[in-house]
């Protein structure tokens, strides 16, 4: 061998060292404490607000603790061991190690929908039915286990459909019924438990919005703690909590086992419900859309923030982990968060995202929860839900133009109307006795109606005719399908005074008014150009339609990212 090939020699061998020492991807780094911090609570406010909603609500402690949690925990579990080795497998192939993993954990948004309008609509019908309450539970559990299976599958299909309603469809108009979820289910319904006891709740309330809409920062404390801290010491002093809270939730983790974990629910859903999950796909449906649409944006962040995850496999592994979660009894669905660029500002690599599923796995596997929930303030607790309902709706508002203002706040009705109906339960009976018949149509499928009479405003506003007639006709379906402004799905009818017919008339009289419209746009020149917004469509590229970084350029900046999912 030469000289000079030895030198070759040694210097490829340095270069094969040096590239080594690239790709060692870390388990742990520095800002992974922070970053896990900051996803945990975020997934523990959420899921101890749902525990403590379900109890507090007659399901059966067994249910809960032996069969929703530990549910829950496996689908956080999966999912976050996926992103991390996602996270792994990109350092790989692109040589670096500046890679944050997707947070990832219980969609919000989405469990509060099937919390109200599902698992207590359906206990509330059954009670009517003069079933007991623990039965009414248990069938109520089960429907709402099967619409969480189903909305997964929907999830992964979202995959594949996702990307041209993206394009297609304006991005105020798919955010804006997540945005009435966010100010009724997750704002107003958690700030009426705040108001309760305002000694305990108020503070934190002001140390959430003031720390992250305000950009305040505790060192590296996240505010999320120092709110739920606040309000624990705060409760116990001032002795709204209880040391026999804690012995009653001892008990449960001592005694609920979770050996049921194996008793699959769905091997003994009856057939009525099953009826009772597909008559809510006026609930399923929406939740799905709103899902796989906010899973793209999330991902977009990420290509801002330099970590270019494939946009369909994030889709799908989402929808995965919620069918896993629902195969083993959770009636919750999962979903990567909002703030991927505010984590990996906090250098969080691969080890916060495996802690985070791993300690949520065994606090849920073990039935910790329920001790965690009992030593905690669920004061504090519901106003990070809140937070994250004013997040969603800042979202939103922030990528509208002043002109569709209008649109947005009458989107936001159907969801506020659907909230108050929940709450009074209100039927079809004692709406009809009370003239209340208005509020029932426009609370029944709620989210799918706001879609629709935001879409269908969105591009008439616009001067968009034909889009706008193309959406009333789409909604004229849903109704006479029974997808909207009703609570079940109809087959074949000859009865024309049913409620579907009429509404399927009256969308159809808005999309022949749109054709009018277009016509005298387009023939007589009565009407202006239609109008070109920027940022109309929160994507427009064909082969990368998960690219909207002109809607969450802002993102990286937010200080609301950390601790907002979708």
């Amino acid at each position: 061998m030469t000289k000079g090939d030895a030198s070759s020699s040694s210097g490829s061998t340095v270069a094969r060292e040096e590239e080594a020492k690239e790709v060692s991807y870390p388990w742990w780094r520095t800002g992974d404490g922070e970053a896990f911090a900051t996803v945990v609570s975020d997934n523990l406010a959420t899921i101890v607000v749902l525990v403590s909603t379900l109890l507090n609500t007659g399901f059966g402690a067994v249910t809960v603790f032996a069969k929703v949690l530990p549910g829950m925990g496996l689908s956080i579990l999966v999912g976050n061991i996926y992103y991390s080795w996602q996270a792994a497998r990109m350092s790989r192939k692109e040589k670096r190690t500046n890679i944050t993993a997707q947070p990832y954990g219980i969609n919000t948004p989405g469990a509060f929908v099937f919390l109200y309008s599902i698992l207590l609509a359906i206990k509330g019908k059954e009670e009517g039915n003069g079933a007991s309450s623990f039965q009414a539970g248990e069938s109520a559990y089960r429907a709402a286990v099967l619409a969480n299976l189903l909305s997964g599958f929907m999830e992964v299909c979202g995959a594949v459909v996702g990307p041209w309603m993206l394009r297609n469809i304006p991005f105020a108009a798919l955010t804006t019924p997540l945005a009435g979820v966010g100010l009724a289910y997750l704002a107003l319904n958690n700030l009426i438990d705040v108001f309760r006891y305002g000694l305990v709740g108020l503070l934190p309330l002001v140390i959430m919005i003031t720390s992250y809409f305000g950009n305040m920062r505790y060192k590296n404390f996240p505010a999320v703690w120092v709110a739920i801290l606040v309000s624990t010491a705060v409760a116990w002093m001032g002795k709204y909590k209880h040391k026999s809270e804690v012995q009653d939730a001892w008990y449960h983790m001592q005694n609920d086992r979770w050996e049921q974990f194996w008793d699959f629910p769905l091997a003994y859903i009856s057939s009525a419900e099953a009826e009772y999950a597909i008559e809510h796909m006026n609930v399923i449906i929406p939740v799905s859309i709103t899902n796989f649409m906010s899973t793209m944006e999330v991902v977009s962040s990420a290509h801002l923030a330099g970590d270019k995850f494939h946009v369909a496999e994030t889709m799908a592994v989402d929808g995965i982990g919620t069918m896993i979660g629902a195969l083993f009894g959770s009636p919750f669905g999962t979903t990567v968060y909002i703030g991927h660029p505010a984590y990996k500002q906090m250098n969080g690599s691969r080890g916060y995202s495996l802690l985070n599923g791993v300690v949520l796995f065994v606090l849920c596997f073990t039935g910790a929860t329920g001790l965690l929930m009992s030593c905690l303030s669920r004061e504090g607790l519901v106003v990070v839900i809140a937070f994250v309902g004013l997040s969603l709706f800042q979202q939103t508002i922030e990528h509208t133009s002043h002109r569709q203002y209008p649109t947005v706040a009458l989107g936001l009705l159907p969801l506020f109307a659907e909230w108050g109906a929940t709450k009074a339960g209100l039927t079809r009976q004692s709406a009809e006795a009370g003239n209340l018949l208005g509020w029932w149509y426009l609370s029944q499928g709620a989210m799918l109606i706001s879609l629709a009479l935001t879409v269908t405003l969105y591009f008439a506003i616009n001067r968009y005719f034909v889009k706008a007639g193309v959406s009333a006709c789409v909604a004229s379906i849903a109704a006479m399908i029974g997808l909207i402004h009703d609570s079940k799905i109809y087959g074949p009818s000859d009865d024309i005074t049913s409620p579907k017919y009429e509404w399927f008339f009256a969308w159809l009289l808005v999309a022949a008014y749109m054709g009018i419209l277009y016509f005298a746009q387009q023939k007589l020149g009565w009407i202006d150009p239609p109008i070109n917004e920027a940022n109309f469509h929160a994507a427009d590229d064909d082969e990368d339609a998960d690219n909207i970084s002109a809607i969450v350029q802002d993102k990286e900046q937010s200080p609301t990212s950390p601790d907002s999912d979708v």
